[in-house]
This record gives C-alpha cells, sequence and structure tokens, in this order.
C-alpha cells in the first residue's frame, strides 16, 4: 500500500487554489510567502483568544505584529480586546467550558483525543476516486482553535477567522474546515453537537458567531469526494500552474512568466489571468 496522502484543510486550499505553488512549499520546502500585516493582525487575535481559552496572560503585541506600527498597532490590540469579550459573551450565553487544544487533553469527560502538541490526526482512510476504480490513501490533519462543552454535555467546535467583511464565500470554504473537524473527532469516538464559525471582523472590532448542526453523512461524503480528488492529483504529482487574482502577492510568481505573452497579466486583480 502507498504511503497516504496527509492533508490539512490548508493544504487543500492551497493545492486547489494552485498546485505549482503547493509543489513549490509542500515538495520542495520553500517558504510560503514573507509574512505581512494581515497575518500579523489574524496571529494576535488568535493568540488573545488562545490565551483566554488557556488561562494565560493576554501575549505582547510585539511579539505578533512586526509588520504593524504606531497607531495601527493599538488598533489591533483594541480590535482583539474588543472581539474576545464578545467569544466571552458567546461562552456565557450557552453555559460553555472551554479547552484549548494542546497536548490534546480535553474536556475531563472527553477521551484523550491523540498524541502530539498542535494537530488532531485521523486514522488513515482508502477513499475512492470519483469515475474510476482506484482508490487514494489520505491522512487528515488539522488544528481545532476550540473544543467546548455546555451545560447539557453538548460539544461545540469552534474556528476562528479574522476578516474585513462577513464574506458568504468565506462561510462556503469554512464549511469544508469545520467538517474535516468533524470528520477528525468522529474518528476519535468523539460526537460534536455544534460547529461554529466565527468571524472577527477587523475594523469594526465584532465577532460573528456562525453557528450550525453537524453536518449530515451525505454532506460528508461529498467533502469526502473533494478531497479524494485533491488527494489523488497530488499522488499523481500533478502540479499545473493556475492564474489567477491572488497571482500579484505570490512569492513564485516570476515561475509563470513563461506562460504570459503580458507578464503584468499577473498583477492584474481578475478571476483567470490567461482566460
Amino acid at each position: 500500500m502507498s504511503r497516504p496522502i496527509r492533508l490539512s484543510y490548508s493544504d487543500q486550499m492551497l493545492y486547489e487554489g494552485c498546485p505549482h505553488k503547493y509543489k513549490r512549499i509542500k515538495a520542495e520546502g520553500y517558504p510560503p510567502s514573507e509574512d505581512t500585516r494581515a497575518i500579523d493582525e489574524g496571529s494576535y487575535y488568535h493568540a488573545v483568544i488562545e490565551a483566554w481559552l488557556k488561562g494565560a496572560k493576554k501575549p505582547a503585541v510585539t511579539d505578533f505584529m512586526p509588520n504593524i506600527h504606531g497607531d495601527d498597532k493599538w488598533s489591533v490590540t483594541e480590535g482583539a480586546r474588543a472581539a474576545l469579550n464578545q467569544v466571552k459573551k458567546l461562552f456565557d450565553t450557552y453555559g460553555l467550558t472551554a479547552t484549548y487544544i494542546e497536548n490534546y487533553t480535553a474536556l475531563p469527560n472527553l477521551p484523550r483525543i491523540g498524541e502530539g502538541k498542535y494537530e488532531l490526526i485521523m486514522n488513515e482512510w482508502e477513499l475512492p476516486v470519483t469515475a474510476t476504480d482506484m482508490t487514494v490513501s489520505v491522512q487528515l490533519a488539522s488544528r481545532v482553535d476550540c473544543i467546548a462543552e455546555d451545560e447539557i454535555g453538548n460539544v461545540w467546535v469552534f474556528d476562528w477567522k479574522t476578516a474585513k467583511r462577513d464574506y458568504t464565500e468565506w462561510q462556503l470554504m469554512a464549511s469544508r474546515q469545520l467538517a474535516i473537524y468533524q470528520m477528525i473527532l468522529a474518528d476519535k469516538g468523539i460526537k460534536v453537537d455544534y460547529l461554529v464559525y466565527g468571524v472577527i471582523l477587523k475594523g469594526s472590532n465584532t465577532f460573528v458567531p456562525h453557528i450550525r448542526q453537524p453536518f449530515t453523512e451525505d454532506e460528508l461524503n461529498d467533502f469526502r469526494t473533494i478531497i479524494a480528488e485533491t488527494a489523488n492529483q497530488i499522488r499523481r504529482q500533478l502540479y499545473p500552474k493556475k492564474g489567477g487574482s491572488n497571482c500579484r502577492w505570490c512569492p513564485f510568481k516570476n515561475d509563470c512568466f513563461d506562460l504570459l505573452d503580458d507578464p503584468t497579466k499577473l498583477w492584474k486583480e481578475v478571476s483567470d489571468p490567461w482566460g
């Protein structure tokens, strides 16, 4: 049996966004990009919530925002504080007790859910590849932002995202990430009762929780089909170059000049510069 393809949600988004970029980062080991303001800001928001979940002190701003300076840094810290207060209010409203997944110590009445420090790793799957007689061996991996339990024992799983607006397409993208959480935890014997995609709106200092019931088995099968297709392409080492609006920020955009008569198209914000 071939070695399983290990995929996180981020791996899938990276490959589907541009297989060539996936190859450069995952197969060849190049760093994904330089740190940016968006990465700094998102990391700090996550760190503030994680510190609260751990019962730790709020992290130092200087540890997370090397690319943000002056009044902007103050604005981010105030935004993180306001968002955290709204997260706390949500937990109080639903009577939630939270745990941060580190070393996999879950709530007292939940089973131990794995080994390792940051990621949940599920057992190997053999998934069918659409329209073929083949299967592909897949191992899902993910870091869960938060698992919580309410007063009657329901298990809640959270994913935090920072964004300027509450994009509908972001919610659709988050659906797969939440489905992956649900599948991995089911593999560990943990039944999820509620899934929460929490959007921290930068600038307005607002936290918007989207609470939903677990995915049905049919919905999970749809996600498994997508995951199997991506894993099969990676197994076959298919890494075509793919254009899009993010090309202008890509650290590997110089690789793609040979595909264009006009290389400046790489920087234009269009859906498909090669279409």
